[in-house]
């Protein structure tokens, strides 16, 4: 038996190198058998480091049986602590919607092939404003693009809005031509980047890519389409940027009342009252949880110009 006489040392690390050199010189006149002290206490190490915990009972079983080598001992552990995966990096707000951009830029591009702009300068860069505007105590979105685009909507199946990953917007030309208050074209264009920033289309393109499925533009089974949770978070996010910006949260619920059509596409169907009843009512809902404000934004001179601007502009959806 090794007897170790220097056992007696407090610090740790010349204990462990002592039984190291007395157990190599030991094991060099037998290769066969390999000191227990030295192995017994390296195994012990690997399985920590390499989050073998699970294993140790397993490898001091085998170092008994000394069936196997200590140098395939010390591979094996290498290769599992290897292959053990790495805690995935959460990514920031920034590099999430960069990632989501790029998910998304197919379903994008195709949407500008088939839809027809109408490029009004004045009219996006009022609503890039308004934007910023509902956006500036979202200190991590200050550094982000916005992009506000105008598309034709004669085609009853374009008659809405769509929000893509990166700030994206796409407002509607009868929308904006029958709006009538700034704090429900705030609402609106707060709600679209509530669906961004709940992340909904991103979700379901990556679901769609998963199953194999392209995802839908315009059909039924549309990307777009929100669920009711969905619906219900955007209104409470939405509604919280409208009063972070001092625009008239009651805004909310007048759009859902006034251009419901806009956001329930099945205008047919005998669920389409209660469908815009419920959103009315989570928009009042999300309103009385604010603080009523002294002098919100409703209708101010420079919408009134933006309104101005719009009469003059003839599109299909007119006649």
């Amino acid at each position: 038996m090794l007897i170790n006489k220097y056992a007696s040392k407090p610090t740790y690390p010349t204990r462990f190198w002592v039984n190291f050199n007395s157990a190599w010189s030991e094991s060099t006149r037998n290769s066969r058998a390999i000191p227990r002290i030295f192995l017994g206490r390296f195994i012990k190490i690997l399985s920590k480091i390499a989050g073998l915990c699970r294993f140790t009972s397993v490898l001091i079983n085998i170092n008994r049986s000394r069936k196997i080598s200590f140098f395939f001992l010390c591979f094996f552990a290498l290769v599992v602590g290897c292959a053990t995966e790495a805690p995935k990096k959460e990514l920031t707000l920034s590099e999430q919607i960069e990632v989501d951009t790029k998910k998304a830029q197919s379903l994008s591009n195709e949407f500008k092939q088939r839809v027809t702009f109408v490029p009004l300068k004045n009219a996006q860069d009022f609503m890039k404003n308004m934007v910023s505007v509902l956006l500036k105590k979202r200190e991590e979105f200050q550094k982000e693009k916005i992009t506000i685009e105008i598309h034709d909507d004669s085609d009853p199946k374009l008659r809405r809005f769509f929000s893509f990953p990166g700030t994206t917007l796409s407002v509607p030309i009868s929308f904006l031509k029958k709006v009538e208050f700034e704090n429900e074209l705030a609402a609106a264009l707060a709600f679209e980047m509530a669906n961004i920033m709940n992340r909904f289309l991103a979700k379901k393109v990556e679901k769609q890519v998963l199953l194999g499925n392209r995802p839908q533009l315009f059909s039924k089974e549309s990307v777009f389409n929100l669920t009711k949770e969905d619906r219900g978070d955007s209104i409470r996010l939405a509604t919280n940027l409208l009063d972070e910006s001092g625009y008239d949260t009651r805004g909310m619920a007048s759009i859902f009342k006034r251009f419901s059509a806009y956001y329930v596409q099945e205008t047919s169907s005998d669920l389409f009252q209660t469908q815009v009843a419920w959103m009315v009512r989570e928009a009042q809902r999300a309103q009385n949880e604010f603080l009523p404000q002294m002098k919100p934004v409703v209708r101010s001179g420079e919408f009134i110009q933006f309104k101005k601007g719009l009469t003059k502009v003839r599109v299909h959806s007119d006649e």
